[in-house]
């Protein structure tokens, strides 16, 4: 297996804001570029900004994502035991073991990331201390997305998003009160649908886990473990883990635990 000690991540706060600020340009000149012949020049300038803005976001978000995965760490003996865990679960479901990545981190978790035009398999040094049982199911779930195309397909999830609200605009520069109505309403239903699918994939991760490894007893541990993660968080992050049905692409810990218990049989967590 392929290890990691280092991420191609923007180093210093300057760096992901420099990205953030060439992404928004290159948003600025497509949208110049898309709507000109539709639009007239007084429209180009507000449809301009507002598509500016959404490509920051996102660049701003990667950067975010970029710098918390950038605390990579050497963990040799760590990452030989994730190592031995995930080759027999990646032949078993029939794909390239990903690049490994051992994250500082005190909050158990795993995670598909993209790396070097390919995949990795980001591993919080937080899951170490529990046991290989907990670990596997967190291992299994990640290789499912994998296996299932999850990763690739997920920014073809954003275009009903962006088409939706392209046309949007348009509608509201011609002063078409009903089309416009319409297509804001078709924003709301394109987000609440890309969330659902979303929410969908992970409950579809761990079922494909519970089948790659024969028993739902892994899987069990680690949802257990992430819900006892998030029992202990305060502030924003109990939130956030509060608005998870509706405003998150990860469904509650406890509802996914629900769905895999009543098939469990190995012993409890």
């Amino acid at each position: 297996m392929n290890v990691a000690t280092h991420y191609p991540a923007p180093r210093g706060p300057a760096a992901g804001l420099r990205t953030a600020a060439l992404v928004a340009v290159a948003g600025a000149l497509v949208t110049l570029a898309l709507t000109y012949a539709t639009l007239p020049p007084s429209a180009l300038v507000p449809t301009a900004l507002i598509a500016a803005s959404a490509w920051a976001i996102c660049a701003l978000g990667r950067a975010i994502q970029a710098r918390r995965v950038a605390k990579v760490v050497a963990d040799p003996a760590f990452a030989a035991r994730v190592a031995r865990l995930a080759a027999p679960l990646a032949a078993r479901a029939g794909v390239p073991l990903p690049t490994l990545l051992i994250v500082a981190d005190p909050t158990a978790g795993a995670a598909i990331r993209r790396y070097n035009r390919g995949l990795a398999l980001v591993v919080t040094t937080g899951v170490a201390d529990h046991d290989d049982d907990a670990l596997a199911g967190l291992l299994a779930h990640e290789l499912g997305h994998v296996a299932r195309g999850d990763v690739a397909g997920r920014p073809l999830l954003f275009v009903p998003l962006f088409a939706a609200g392209a046309a949007a605009t348009v509608a509201d520069h011609y002063h078409a009160p009903l089309a416009s109505a319409v297509l804001d309403l078709a924003v709301i239903t394109a987000i609440t649908a890309l969330l659902a699918v979303c929410q969908r994939q992970e409950y579809a991760a761990d079922a494909f886990a519970v089948r790659l490894q024969g028993d739902t007893g892994p899987t069990v541990r680690a949802l257990t473990l992430l819900l006892a993660d998030e029992r202990r968080r305060r502030g924003l992050g109990r939130a956030l883990d509060v608005l998870a049905p509706f405003a998150s692409d990860h469904p509650p810990t406890r509802h996914r635990l629900t769905r895999v218990r009543p098939t469990h049989r190995g012993p409890p967590p």
